[in-house]
């Protein structure tokens, strides 16, 4: 009996630490010993395939690097400071604020459509999302908190910028701005671009737990759930972009590729459902993670086209 209980005692530790290190792998900004330890294994699939088109990505940075960006700050509702770095167009016509994914850079998620964005008449606010890049914050919430951010952004842009305001993210950035639609939004807002968003921080992991880590979710995603509450201040199951695109107002253009396996389509193709406003949804087939516009660039850009139309602007315009 009390070898049963000493072994019993040992495993509920185990399973607590084992969730904490899991925690810190999603949410710390650091990442904890797990990222450290899977970063030495070198370059996955999915980065491989990236480097295909690494040519069109460095040139796009490069293009990003050259540019006389202002420097831009704003606090947060829990007193971060957060960074972004603003690009007024030569007549815009409008601005795109740019949401970046998961422990990624707007400088790396729009190295290829940054530029062509702007030469279409568009300001870029290129925006350093809470525990990235300049931005303060040990957590990255996905979305919950990242959501009030983009809001107070767009609200700082109505503030410094007449111009209509359409919402960019990719990956998580493509959650939060969805997310973003329950929050406090300003008036000027005329579109969002969702690409390849997830529906939920808890489907997402559970996705990742399942199907790319081949481990059961229980009890391990509830205790992850509980260590995200206590010391991040979230619920990755309150947090949800299917609801924020039920709640928002704005045109959504849906982007995603058929083959991504880190954010199954179907997590857009269920926001899309959700979203009650003029709505569009951009499938790429063999595109994987955040590779929509990549592999499809003119597609994309008929979409994007026709997103701008739908948020009110003429057509010959844009030709």
């Amino acid at each position: 009996m009390i070898w049963a209980a000493v072994l019993a005692i040992v495993m509920l530790l185990a399973l607590i630490g084992a969730s904490y290190c899991f925690f810190l792998l999603a949410c710390d900004r650091e990442g904890g010993p797990f990222r450290r330890a899977s970063a030495r294994r070198g370059p996955d699939a999915f980065s491989l395939r990236l480097m295909e088109y690494q040519d069109v990505m460095d040139a796009g940075r490069a293009w990003i690097d050259k540019q006389p960006w202002e420097e831009w700050t704003i606090r947060s509702r829990d007193g971060l400071r957060l960074r972004a770095r603003y690009l007024p167009a030569p007549g815009a016509k409008r601005v795109f604020l740019l949401a970046h994914g998961y422990r990624s850079s707007g400088a790396r998620d729009f190295s290829a459509a940054a530029r062509p964005i702007f030469e279409m008449g568009s300001s870029l606010l290129l925006i350093d999302q809470r525990a990235h890049g300049q931005s303060e914050g040990r957590y990255i919430t996905f979305g919950a908190l990242e959501s009030q951010d983009v809001a107070d952004w767009a609200l700082e842009l109505e503030r410094r910028v007449s111009l209509p305001i359409y919402l960019d993210g990719v990956s998580m950035g493509a959650a939060t701005v969805l997310m973003a639609g329950a929050r406090e939004m300003p008036a000027s807002l005329a579109g969002v671009v969702a690409d390849c968003g997830y529906t939920t921080p808890e489907d997402e992991l559970r996705h990742v737990l399942v199907d790319r880590m081949r481990m059961r979710p229980f009890p391990l995603l509830p205790l992850v759930r509980l260590w995200a509450r206590l010391l991040a201040g979230f619920d990755l199951r309150a947090a949800s972009a299917t609801e924020g695109a039920a709640a928002m107002r704005a045109p959504v253009l849906f982007a995603h590729g058929l083959a991504d396996t880190l954010v199954p389509s179907a997590m857009s193709e269920r926001n899309f459902k959700a979203c009650r406003a003029p709505k569009d949804i951009f499938l790429v087939p063999g595109a994987e993670h955040g590779m929509s516009y990549l592999l499809d660039p003119e597609g994309y850009t008929l979409k994007l086209q026709a997103l701008l139309r739908a948020g009110g602007e003429d057509a010959a315009g844009l030709c």
